[in-house]
């Protein structure tokens, strides 16, 4: 009714009459791809305009063709329509199908325009329009519906344009009002406000993903209509699965868009990719690359990159260096993030020159990540016992860019490795005074400092200080607390800190209490602590939780220090689906000549 409305007040008018601009709106309308429903026809022939008008062809007058024309009549509407009338764009994109854009920009996305083809003239009220909606559902309360302030939105003549609703729904997602977001996503779904394509889909999947529960994904995936379940769609619903740990079903999901028989690329993997990588499991990334390379999928850029991350963060180098190879050898181009990993690999390999080369090659490759190379070259200095270097390099970098919480960081860490402890105090109170407090990557970064030269007196007042400035210790402070403490060999304050960090775990993994963890287990292994390993390992793991190879090597190394043989280990470690490397192999060949536990 509110189209129909707005199509007989645009044309009843006298002024319509003494324009005859009916025929030549109809024309812009129709070029800019307006669908002509029923109900519309119907109501503009009620007023007075033929189909042969609507139809609009050759036999207009030449004058409706020229640019001139075309803006004294636009200047004429604004000038002698109400307010009410005045938005011709109302019913124009109501029913559109939206211009063919120059680049996709996401309707959630920070960015701010939506670029396309002739968007000055489609879209001319935008710019008003966009930011009074965005206000008006900022005012509403978070739990109110937003339906109502759109129709309501819709009676005073307003446009719910695509560009108008992508403003809206940014917003709505900064304030993480995923709900509300929602709700104007499937309003557009169900009002056929505007055309709809499998990005607007896959956004209104990702919204009820955010808000809702899995039955509502998985209700709102069956009314997208076929033709858009395309590859981006089914990630989304992939992407929702694997959020709530639902893995089988995200499985189903990609053998359902596999057989949909569309060209399939690296995304939907790199979903699952990225869960491995979070879960540490090297077997099942690798496992999945030779899925994709049996499915015909060629890995990409991001797939290499959250490999080498996983194997990284299972303390393999040389794995890392080995499928940085497999990748040049397969003309995948790396990036900045796939140099940083590969850099840091190089340290830990000892190759040193190597890894200095490669930081020096980043920092000529990227000003967006020019902090990766930075970082690495201070790591790299500081490895190879060059104070000079470290120093001329800082501040080479304080000259050419505003300094970070995070480079300060990398900086006390690094004069740590050093031995210059002070010089690192020193930072930390100057990077305390430009940043107006003391940042937690700062003060993570001196208990890495006190806790790699067992300062334990300094790292305790250090964390009374923070706490009473109403800081939190995170598990990073933690995991340099349980290092620092083991290195001077209090095991029991080191299981304390241990625990205490696990208490305050929000999500179901944390790195840094993994690490925190694994510190722990290498110690008792190297110590030959049979017993105690086992119970750790009992008390803060699960099947799928916190068990992977690091893990089950360092249980074998306490088996191989205390001389005892380790029964059926590798049966052990396949039921917790864990697959062995060299490093098991090598411990599990000399645990063979070993005498059975008693």
């Amino acid at each position: 009714m509110i189209r129909m409305r707005a199509v007989s007040e645009l044309f009843k008018g006298s002024w319509g009459y003494k324009h005859n601009l009916r025929p030549l709106i109809f024309s812009r309308w129709r070029q800019e791809g307006v669908l002509f429903s029923p109900p519309i026809r119907l109501c503009s022939e009620l007023v007075g305009c033929s189909n042969e008008q609507m139809q609009c062809s050759e036999e207009e007058p030449e004058k409706a063709e020229t640019e001139s024309y075309r803006l004294h009549v636009e200047e004429d509407i604004l000038s002698n329509m109400s307010a009410s009338r005045r938005d011709v764009g109302y019913l124009a994109t109501a029913e559109m199908v939206f211009p063919q854009c120059d680049e996709i920009v996401a309707p959630i996305s920070s960015q701010r325009r939506w670029k396309s083809k002739g968007e000055n003239d489609v879209h001319s009220n935008d710019t008003v329009q966009t930011g009074a909606l965005s206000k008006r559902l900022h005012n509403l309360s978070s739990h109110a519906p937003v339906v109502p302030a759109l129709e309501k939105w819709l009676v005073e003549g307003y446009a719910l344009t695509k560009n108008v609703v992508i403003v809206a729904l940014s917003n709505l997602k900064r304030q993480g009002r995923y709900k509300q977001a929602f709700e104007v996503a499937d309003f557009i779904w169900r009002e056929r406000i505007y055309a709809m394509d499998d990005v607007d889909h896959m956004y209104r999947l990702y919204l009820v993903g955010q808000s809702g529960s899995v039955e509502d994904v998985e209700k709102c995936f069956a009314t997208i209509p076929s033709k858009w379940l395309t590859e981006k769609v089914y990630n989304q619903l992939i992407s929702c699965y694997i959020a709530r740990d639902m893995l089988p079903h995200a499985m189903n999901a990609l053998e359902r868009l596999k057989n949909s028989g569309q060209t399939i690329s690296a995304l939907p993997f790199n979903q699952f990719m990225a869960l491995y990588r979070h879960q540490r499991q090297v077997g099942k990334a690798l496992e999945l690359m030779k899925e994709m390379n049996l499915s015909d999928v060629s890995p990409d850029t991001r797939t290499y990159n959250l490999l080498l991350s996983t194997i990284s963060k299972n303390g393999d180098p040389d794995g890392v260096l080995r499928q940085y190879k497999t990748m040049k050898d397969e003309g995948i181009v790396p990036n900045v993030l796939t140099f940083s990993l590969v850099g840091k690999a190089y340290i830990l390999a000892g190759r040193l020159k190597e890894a200095e080369e490669l930081a020096i090659k980043m920092q000529s490759m990227s000003l967006k990540n020019s902090h990766l190379a930075q970082d690495l070259l201070l790591a790299v200095y500081a490895q190879q016992n060059r104070p000079e270097e470290l120093k001329r390099t800082w501040k080479q970098i304080g000259k050419s860019s505003k300094l970070s919480a995070r480079s300060y960081g990398v900086m006390i860490e690094s004069l740590g490795k050093l031995g210059l402890v002070e010089e690192a105090q020193k930072l930390a109170y100057r990077a305390e005074k430009v940043k107006r407090k003391l940042p937690a990557r700062v003060y993570n970064a001196m208990m890495d400092v006190y806790g790699r030269h067992g300062m334990m007196e300094e790292a305790e007042r250090l964390l009374t200080r923070i706490q009473k400035e109403g800081f939190k210790a995170n598990c990073v402070t933690y995991k340099h607390l349980v290092a620092g403490y083991l290195k001077i060999g209090q095991l029991g304050k080191a299981a304390e800190y241990l625990k205490a960090s696990r208490q305050i775990l929000k999500s179901e993994y944390s790195n840094p209490w993994f690490m925190s963890f694994l510190l722990f287990l290498n110690h008792l292994a190297d110590k030959g602590k049979v017993e105690v390993i086992e119970r750790t390992f009992s008390y803060f793991t699960a099947p799928n939780k916190y068990r992977n190879t690091a893990v089950y090597n360092a249980l074998l190394k306490a088996y191989v220090k205390a001389g005892i043989k380790a029964p059926n280990f590798l049966q052990r470690m396949s039921s917790d689906g864990i697959h062995p490397d060299a490093m098991t192999l090598a411990l599990l060949s000399e645990a063979d000549s070993l005498q059975e536990p008693c």
